[in-house]
């Protein structure tokens, strides 16, 4: 990036660059540390984006998987989810953090830190495609002025596959695309940013070439019997 941004190419501002505080950080004295940790390795004066990466916390220390001796992980119980918010808020009260957001959590958990927070999330990082819609959660964070981000907007490998799914096939066959352009244009037009990623160059520019669905291709009525 520092490449990119010395030669001009791009600017800074341009890019909208996101990171997430990981679970052993939860406790408000450790965010401050890991988000400047976070900053220096990306080589960054700030972010555009910092979200809690799950809403339960781990031990707090350097290890970053703590695991007793049965090899389960050991959870702090000993902060709150709101507590780490707390201190996200003050990220941004410095100006190093433009937004905060909360990743994987349930629609009460956002409703709690919305409803708490001095400085509501802007940004909900979940898991959601047509075999997991979290229509609830989307309602909700539109009605709040929250972007729902939705990963794995293409679903998984394993089965069974969204990819391979007949309704999503059929879509794609009647509208002339590829299953995948099928359930990223469902992905836009329902209101949610998506991510997904590829190092195929083919699938790569595939991704880019998304056109609008009919409107029956993406309403849920029409999907009731994939979602």
């Amino acid at each position: 990036m520092q490449e990119v941004f010395k030669a001009g190419k791009i600017q800074r501002e341009d890019v909208f660059i996101a990171t997430k505080l990981w679970n052993n950080n939860h406790r408000p004295e450790r965010v401050k540390p890991a988000f400047e940790a976070s900053l220096k390795k990306l080589q960054l004066d700030y972010v555009d984006l910092y979200l809690i990466h799950t809403p339960f916390a781990f031990q707090p220390g350097d290890e970053p998987d703590p695991r007793g001796a049965n090899g389960h992980v050991i959870y702090d119980k000993g902060v709150t989810l709101l507590d780490s918010w707390r201190a996200l808020e003050g990220l941004v009260d410095e100006g190093r953090c433009k937004a905060v957001g909360l990743s994987d959590v349930s629609l009460a958990q956002a409703k709690e830190i919305f409803e708490a927070g001095r400085i509501k999330p802007a940004v909900v990082h979940i898991e959601s495609h047509p075999y997991l819609p979290q229509w609830d959660l989307l309602d909700d964070c539109g009605k709040n002025g929250i972007v729902l981000q939705a990963f794995a907007a293409l679903g998984h490998s394993s089965e069974p596959r969204l990819l391979e799914d007949p309704v999503i096939t059929a879509i794609a066959q009647r509208v002339n695309k590829t299953p995948a352009q099928v359930l990223l244009a469902w992905a836009i037009q329902r209101g949610t940013a998506l991510l997904t990623t590829s190092r195929t160059p083919s699938r790569i520019k595939e991704n880019f070439e998304v056109s609008t669905l009919p409107e029956e291709g993406y309403r849920p009525d029409c999907c009731k019997n994939i979602l």
